[in-house]
Parts: C-alpha cells; structure tokens; sequence
C-alpha cells in the first residue's frame, strides 16, 4: 500500500481505515496530487479513490482544489488529524456510555445474589443492615435441630436485630420449636403439622424489606432476591398462613 507502514499503523489507531490513511500520507507527504497521482502514490485503483475522498472531504481531513478544470487534492495538515481523532473519542466515550447503560439494566449482581459455604453469613448480616427499623422478619425454617445453622450465623446479628427493634416471625416445624426457639420469647414461632413436611430438605425462607432469601443448608447455597413485589406477595402469603396455625 505504502512504504510508511508504521505511519499507516498510526493513522489508523485514530479512526481512520487503512486505505483513508493511505489517501491523506500520501497527501501529507507529497503534496496536493490529483487522481492519477494519487493512485500511482497509493496503489489503490482510481474507483476506490473516487468512493474514498468524499468521507475524507467531510470529515476536514482533505480538501479540494480546483483549478480551472483541474481538480487536485491536499492534506489539510496534522491539526485537523488532531481535531479528527478528538471527536471519534468523544463520540466513542458516548457510545460506551449508551452500552454501559444499557448493560446496567442487564446486571443482576444487585438484584441477585448467590452465596456458598461460609459466604452465607451474608445472608444474616443483609437482614440486619437492610432491614427498615421497627418492621417485620419473616422466615421459614424447615431443616431438623441438627442442622448447624449457628456457624452461618454473624456475631453481633441478634444485637443489630434488638437495636434496628425489628419484630420476627417464624413459621417452623415442632422439634425446631422445642429446641431452637423454646428460651426465644422476642421471636413468634408457629408450627406446621407434621403431616405437612418431615423437612428433610434443610432449607429456610426469609422475607424482609424489599427482599427475599433462600437458604439450603445441605449444598450450602444462599440465594438473595431483591425485587418489592416478590418480598410483598411471599410476605403476605407468610401472614396468612401464620394466621391459620395453632399458636
């Protein structure tokens, strides 16, 4: 194409093709020419010229000389490049703006969120920070007294529960009752009948604030939904059931 391959290299890490660039080296370094001469400098064939030079005219790379029924071509120099390869950024930096918005919409890491092993404290310490003061938690707990639900458990989550006074509700089978929420006068518990489930699955249900999450103790894997009308519809689903068992 042309001997200055590196200066070809350069001109199209600037937004230019490789046969624009071409066109204006050429110019740039020879001076006004005229098709023909642009073609013997370039290598490229006269049609391609003619499809080249009108997108280089607009773009203020090139401009036209016409003298008398001549007409030649010329570089209008490196500042006009400088002004060229200026807007391609900015009109680059807007396209990936209109992309990052869009893929924003896309991502579910904030509406979403899955956790494993140890990861699950998570799950309690969102509870905690996400949780409105002096609302409701609500929770399904249905895995056996064995389960060593204690480990996932944060420290200070029962003081940042007591501080946020955020009343909680548990909807749970009789053995669970009678062990982990015997002593546990500031939690409500109900009980499922045991006909219902033998709850060998080991899982829980929270629901609180605008979310709700779903605990499986024996893969050890949390998923946190964030979504309003979710958390509202298992919320109320949880107050009528609750209503209906035995205290």
């Amino acid at each position: 194409m042309n001997p200055h391959f590196s200066s070809i290299e350069a001109l199209t890490a600037s937004g230019l093709s490789e046969r624009d660039a071409a066109l204006w080296l050429a110019l740039s370094t020879y001076g006004p020419m005229n098709i023909s001469q642009l073609a013997r400098a370039t290598r490229l064939h006269r049609p391609a010229i003619y499809k080249l030079l009108p997108s280089l005219i607009k773009s203020h790379l090139v401009k036209e000389l016409k003298e008398n029924r001549r007409v030649r071509y010329q570089s209008t120099g490196i500042e006009a490049l400088t002004r060229f390869r200026a807007s391609r950024d900015t009109a680059f930096a807007t396209e990936l703006k209109k992309l990052g918005q869009k893929e924003k919409k896309h991502d579910l890491s904030d509406t979403v969120r899955v956790y494993h092993g140890k990861e699950m404290q998570h799950v309690w310490e969102d509870v905690v920070a996400t949780t409105p003061k002096a609302s409701v938690f609500l929770r399904y707990d249905g895995y056996t007294p064995s389960t060593k639900v204690k480990e996932y458990i944060p420290a200070d989550y029962f003081k940042g529960i007591e501080h946020k006074h955020i009343d909680r509700f548990v909807i749970t089978n009789g053995a669970l009752r009678k062990s982990a929420y015997k002593k546990r006068l500031e939690c409500a518990s109900r009980v499922l009948p045991e006909t219902f489930d033998a709850f060998e699955q080991g899982v829980s249900q929270f629901v609180f604030g605008d979310k709700i999450a779903l605990i499986d103790f024996t893969t050890e894997t949390a998923i946190v939904i964030k979504n309003q009308a979710l958390a509202k519809y298992h919320s109320r689903v949880f107050q009528y059931l609750y209503r209906s068992l035995q205290t």
